[in-house]
């Protein structure tokens, strides 16, 4: 069984490398390294877009964690939804525009050019990296996992194999090698999705179906969690307000509206990216972890539980394709953080921050030799991982997408909205985020709580007291007349 996995586990690396290397030549500038030289059609991006959402830490987060909590995990799904409907209704549309006018290549450049105020787009940018960097590490966790239980290839082994993959992949095709890359997982993502759903559901009608799961664990068999359960509501409203958060603000996610050929794209799918995103997935994660209890009611170490799942009830062929979905899940989550990492280290802050001068080709190798050095920290990192992935992946995925959403929705649609607002929305937040943790939860709230409660307040207050941003500023971002006036992309002048 082993050889047969493995077999399948070298042909995906193989397409995936081979992506990497076709679109070497067509990342030259770094507006194609970066944002695709905004050339990229509607199926590409919705594929791309949903395998990047649904990464390693919904199989075997969420699982995991439903597992342990049970039927009131689901609640995070509406919210999740909600989250992506309102990135692709408000967001998605203003940024593609947005980033035509300013000739934006990434989130900071955008931030930079609404607030005009360097701190600003420095600590936006020290919050990318001290959060996606955890994040990237729990992805490698899981597909460290994944590999070695259902392949039988050492942990360590694995997270060095799929390091160097997804940051050799990344380095040669830049935004091109992860969104068509991640188009092909996205794929791999579904059928593994459709495959799952009704084996987990048969094989658990031998120990009595998911009814049993009210036996195994009577605090979590109903919508909120009962007496006893080891997920109460004090952990449940967090839990969703990260997920929220995390759906609503992820830079990575939201750079995605910058590559798009055409606006109507953004219109046309949104309601094909909330279902494949959260109705869809959310029915998955359910299934794996209220029928993993079910199958395997004594485990210890729950992030086992899809793993088990994979090895156990499927023939080599189908368990090697549904791990190779998995490890996707995990790659196309990934390679996203890595681009967004290294263009803010690349464009951001040795070129904007320090004012460091290179010619456009210099700038995509120096973004080449970021993403090596960032492979090796993240590599590394991942060979000594926390034990609970989820708990590492979302508060992270949270707190940075709070910090983001601040400077989206308010940078977008608030007029008054100043660069003194935007400072504390970059600044509290990660603070209150990392004090809380290392103080662990004082007063007994979880971070994200917390930094709600002082972030938002101050945020509001701070704004209306400091003056108004420059005329200049609204007309650029709130007059008509100026608003949908386009920088021509590469991509356009050669349509």
């Amino acid at each position: 069984m082993h050889t047969t996995i493995i077999v399948i586990i070298c042909i995906y690396i193989a397409a995936i490398l081979g992506v990497g290397f076709y679109f070497r030549k067509r990342s030259g500038t770094s507006e194609e390294f970066y944002i695709a030289g905004r050339s990229i059609g509607p199926w590409v991006h919705l594929l791309a877009y949903f395998s990047t959402f649904i990464s390693a830490g919904a199989f075997v987060g969420y699982a995991s964690t439903t597992y342990i909590g049970g039927i009131p995990i689901f609640w995070s799904w509406p919210f999740l939804g909600l989250g992506i409907a309102i990135i692709w209704g408000l967001v998605g549309p203003k940024l593609f525009k947005v980033s035509r006018n300013i000739n934006a290549l990434t989130i900071t450049d955008y931030v930079q050019d609404r607030f005009n105020n360097k701190a600003v787009s420095v600590l936006l940018c020290i919050n990318m990296v001290i959060f996606l960097i955890p994040m990237c590490v729990a992805q490698f966790k899981a597909a460290g996992i994944l590999v070695e239980m259902v392949s039988g290839i050492p942990y360590r082994w694995a997270i060095i194999i799929f390091g160097l993959v997804a940051f050799l992949y990344v380095s040669l095709g830049g935004m091109y090698s992860v969104l068509y890359t991640d188009c092909i997982q996205g794929g791999l993502m579904i059928f593994s999705a459709i495959v799952l759903i009704p084996v987990v559901y048969f094989a658990t009608q031998k120990f009595g179906g998911f009814a049993e799961y009210a036996n195994l664990n009577p605090a979590g068999f109903s919508l909120l969690p009962g007496a006893g359960s080891k997920m109460p509501l004090s952990f449940l409203i967090p839990w969703i307000l990260l997920s929220f958060w995390g759906a609503l603000g992820s830079p990575h996610y939201a750079v995605r509206f910058y590559t798009i050929k055409n606006y109507n794209t953004i219109k046309k799918m949104m309601p094909l990216a909330v279902l494949l995103g959260a109705v869809m997935m959310g029915v998955v994660t359910q299934f794996l972890g209220i029928g993993g209890r079910v199958l395997y009611p004594e485990l210890q170490q729950t992030d086992q539980t899809t793993i088990l799942i994979i090895r156990d009830l499927f023939p080599s062929v189908i368990s090697g394709i549904v791990l190779a979905g998995l490890a996707a899940a995990m790659m196309s989550t990934i390679d996203a953080m890595i681009i967004t990492i290294v263009s803010t280290v690349e464009n951001d802050l040795l070129r904007k921050a320090l004012n460091v001068k290179l010619t456009d080709k210099k700038r995509v190798w120096v973004a080449r030799i970021v993403t090596v050095i960032t492979g090796i920290i993240i590599t590394v990192w991942g060979l000594f991982p926390p034990k609970l992935l989820a708990l590492l992946f979302y508060p992270a995925w949270g707190a940075l997408g709070f910090v983001c959403a601040f400077l989206f929705y308010g940078g977008l649609y608030w007029k008054r909205m100043n660069w003194q607002g935007a400072l504390v929305a970059t600044l509290f937040p990660p603070i209150i985020t990392i004090v809380w943790t290392v103080a662990k939860n004082p007063f007994g709230m979880r971070e994200i709580l917390a930094s709600m409660l002082i972030s938002i307040p101050l945020f509001f207050i701070v704004t209306l007291l400091s003056p108004k941003p420059p005329n200049e500023i609204v007309a650029r971002y709130f007059n008509n007349d100026l608003r949908y006036k386009f920088v021509s992309s590469k991509a356009e002048k050669e349509k």
